[in-house]
């Protein structure tokens, strides 16, 4: 379901809007670029900072770095 929401732009839009994003980067929702180009955008990685990927519960390198020591 996620990422069938995430194929059309008006999905990519609501979902860039719930994570913080505002003015005209969200015009970016309307990018043709797939999401492995998407990824390395700045306005993707304003909108997943590390506290977001965090929140949701995703595993951070440095931090399993810093506990195996």
């Amino acid at each position: 379901m996620l990422l069938a929401a995430l194929e059309k732009a008006r999905g990519r839009l609501n979902a860039l809007r719930r994570l913080g994003v505002k003015g005209r980067a969200l015009g970016n929702a309307y990018s043709r670029a797939g999401a492995w180009r998407m990824a390395r955008h700045w306005v993707t990685h304003q909108a997943l900072s590390n506290k977001q990927l965090d929140h949701y519960g995703f595993i951070l390198p440095w931090k399993v770095a810093g506990a195996c020591k």
